[in-house]
C-alpha cells in the first residue's frame, strides 16, 4: 500500500533506530562524567593548598573529556531543549 511505502521511506531517511542509539551513547557517555566530578569533588573538597596542582590537572583532563564528548555527540535541537526545560520547571513547581 502508498502509506506503507511511505512509512518506509520515513524510516529509512530518517533512521530513527540509529538516532536513538546515538543518544543513549551520548546519556552513558555524560552519565560517566558527571560522577567522574562527584568523585573529583569528594576527593579534593577537604585536601589542602598542596593538592592544588595535583586538582587542577585532573580538572582540565575532566574538562577535556567533556569538550571531547560534546564534539561526538548528538545535538539536540534547541527547541526540544526549551520544551525539556519548561516541562522539569513544570513539575518542580507542582
Amino acid at each position: 500500500s502508498f502509506a506503507a511505502t511511505v512509512l518506509s521511506a520515513l524510516q529509512t531517511f530518517l533512521k530513527p533506530s540509529e538516532k536513538a542509539e546515538a543518544h543513549k551513547s551520548s546519556a552513558v557517555r555524560y552519565a560517566s562524567m558527571k560522577r567522574q566530578f562527584r568523585a573529583f569533588n569528594l576527593e579534593y573538597a577537604d585536601k589542602d593548598e598542596s593538592f592544588r596542582n595535583q586538582a587542577m590537572n585532573e580538572m582540565k583532563n575532566l574538562f577535556e573529556k567533556l569538550d571531547f564528548y560534546a564534539e561526538i555527540s548528538v545535538a539536540i535541537p534547541e527547541e526540544a531543549m526549551e520544551q525539556a526545560d519548561d516541562e522539569f520547571r513544570n513539575k518542580v513547581a507542582e
